[in-house]
């Protein structure tokens, strides 16, 4: 979206140059605006504010954080409008030091409604994971479930993937930093980290969620 754009989409009251101002920091946004400007951008308010590096909007997050219970297996037929996501209970993805990879077990399932999901995500393709540690919070807890599309392997700047790195397997959100991708964490207290050759992504996060049951 140029800034055009979003000044027409703001209202009379906006117009490309202003919206520059604003990019730049030499002026802010009304209330009125910052929330247009935020369901323009299908990002939330504390994104736009520099709160949060998550640029999910909130009634995303809660629909998913909502949206599941975990089966004790994946057999029978999910309601119409759920899916039910192969779960390794045995396997960590961590969410602050990398974490050895322990055996995949597909003995249990989650079922997640489908409107929680990531609007391109793949049904077939989703496996899920637990999360473990602290680098991804707010947006991703110790003990969160986290469904991956494993169809999606190719970087998104500020998106969430799991990846197999030397140090196991690690949910991070990936960002461009000098010309590198890096595995960011949410949690600033942990400091970026380059992908590295050997390092592989498995799969953009296509849903996170509490272990509800």
């Amino acid at each position: 979206m140029t800034q055009t754009e979003l000044a027409v989409a703001l209202g009379k009251r906006y117009n490309a140059p202003m919206i520059s101002m604003v990019e730049r920091g030499r002026r802010g946004l009304l209330l009125n605006g910052a929330v247009a400007a935020a369901r323009e951008l299908k990002v939330s308010l504390d994104y736009l504010a520099g709160l949060t590096s998550d640029p999910t909007p909130a009634a995303e997050l809660a629909a998913g954080r909502a949206g599941l219970r975990v089966a004790v297996t994946a057999t029978g037929s999910p309601p119409a409008d759920h899916v039910l996501i192969p779960f390794a209970e045995n396997v960590r993805l961590s969410a602050g030091p990398g974490e050895p990879v322990l055996e995949e077990s597909q003995e249990m399932a989650v079922l997640v409604a489908l409107a929680a999901l990531e609007s391109w995500a793949q049904p077939e393709r989703l496996h899920c994971a637990r999360a473990a540690g602290d680098s991804m919070v707010p947006t991703v807890r110790d003990g969160d479930l986290v469904a991956i599309d494993r169809g999606r392997t190719d970087p998104v700047g500020g998106r969430l993937f799991a990846l197999r790195t030397g140090e196991g397997l690690v949910v991070k959100r990936l960002r461009q930093i000098g010309g590198r991708w890096h595995m960011v964490s949410d949690n600033k207290a942990y400091d970026p980290r380059p992908v590295g050759e050997d390092d592989r992504i498995l799969g953009q996060v296509a849903w996170t969620g509490p272990p509800e049951r």
